[in-house]
């Protein structure tokens, strides 16, 4: 009797697993889809290279800027493609990359003097 209960549950626990694994299939699947339908316009790439999010992105991400603007980087690898986009976009929008760093390094230093200010709160 209590072997029929540890394989019972040795099922259930498997079949579980296979439920779970099968859910986050799906996510990833439709996720990958979502990718694959935006265009190059759909994306913020001014955000993005503030922020440093570029290299979250996938290579056909990137391929989509550069298709887009005729940057000819289909073999180049993700380093040299992030590379290539950065100078591409700060060389036709105008704004220096040095400048465009300097701003985003001193909101991260005013994002700090923030938190520093709030470490004597308690909640209760």
């Amino acid at each position: 009797m209590a072997v029929n209960l540890l394989e019972d549950s040795t099922v259930m626990h498997c079949e579980q697993l296979q439920v779970l694994s099968e859910m986050r299939s799906r996510k990833r699947n439709q996720k990958k889809e979502e990718r694959d339908a935006k265009v190059c316009k759909g994306y913020d790439w001014a955000d993005l290279m503030q922020s440093g999010s570029l290299l979250k992105l996938t290579v056909k991400e990137l391929d989509k800027y550069t298709d887009h603007h005729h940057l000819q980087c289909k073999y180049f690898s993700k380093k040299d493609k992030i590379q290539s986009i950065t100078h591409h976009y700060y060389s036709t929008t105008g704004v220096d990359e040095q400048q465009s760093e300097d701003s985003a390094d001193s909101s991260d230093e005013d994002d700090e003097e923030e938190s520093e200010d709030d470490e004597g709160i308690v909640l209760k």
